[in-house]
């Protein structure tokens, strides 16, 4: 018999947890999974299932929202017939909306069916990427106060909690204006995530934005938020060193970008 290592028994377990109609992405379940940065394991334990399992493998895909073009056992064109056996519609590019079809368990313990030690308190979170005008390969990144609790001094993407009864847009473009001091047209939901800080239950969804009227300052004085230290335009790349210190917005920007 096949020895698995207990991390990739994980992944098993999360994946045996996404219903049907619905997807994950690689990165998402080596979140689920304990390993944050394990995004290429899990797609290994994936190519690696033997001839029979249970484990539903097509339901992962990557970060785009795509079928993974790596080689695998089973083939694309199979894994695509099985999505859309179970209802996952393409666009015109292959990609899936992550809004309709992605998948998170509402806690931790959901993803592998283990019982919680105590129960666990959420927390709802919207994080931007602002393209620089004219470019697609640079987003508007902050650095966060030498105090931070979680990651001082690490440059990431603006973000800000859900207040009670705001919605994620909402929440988004009072993070541009609170934060930045601007307005911001504001895209698509690029990808959704969870992440366990601290016993509490991080969601978090990411957005494309422009800038539409002012310049960036975090020179804010609004209460109640964190205020950043510096601000510029930067590579994509450049969010690598905070996804690697448990960043959940650089993950999924990085993951989303196809970065991860």
């Amino acid at each position: 018999m096949l020895r698995m290592s207990p991390f990739v028994r994980r992944v098993y377990r999360v994946v045996r947890r996404v219903p049907p109609g619905r997807v994950v992405s690689y990165g998402g379940v080596a979140a689920l999974a304990g390993a944050p940065q394990a995004a290429r394991a899990v797609g290994s334990a994936m190519r690696s299932l033997p001839e029979g399992s249970d484990v539903p493998w097509w339901r992962v895909v990557n970060g785009r929202g795509e079928i993974s073009r790596r080689p695998t056992v089973h083939g694309e064109r199979m894994q695509r017939a099985l999505l859309e056996a179970e209802g996952v519609r393409f666009d015109g590019k292959g990609r899936i909306d992550w809004r309709r079809y992605g998948w998170m368990p509402d806690r931790p313990s959901d993803a592998d069916g283990t019982a919680p030690s105590r129960p666990r308190r959420s927390r709802r979170s919207v994080a931007l990427a602002i393209r620089e005008p004219g470019r697609t390969d640079r987003v508007l990144i902050v650095k966060r106060p030498s105090d931070d609790a979680d990651l001082p001094r690490a440059w990431g993407l603006p973000a800000a909690t859900l207040r009670r009864g705001e919605s994620w847009q909402d929440a988004a473009r009072r993070a541009a204006r609170e934060k930045l001091g601007v307005s911001i047209r504001l895209g698509h939901m690029r990808m959704e995530g969870s992440t366990d800080r601290a016993g509490i239950l991080l969601r978090m969804r990411l957005f494309d934005a422009t800038l539409a009227r002012g310049t960036p300052d975090v020179e804010q004085e609004t209460r109640g938020t964190t205020r950043y230290a510096a601000w510029r335009w930067g590579r994509l790349q450049d969010l690598r060193p905070a996804a690697r210190r448990g960043s959940l917005c650089c993950r999924l920007a990085l993951e989303s970008f196809g970065l991860a």
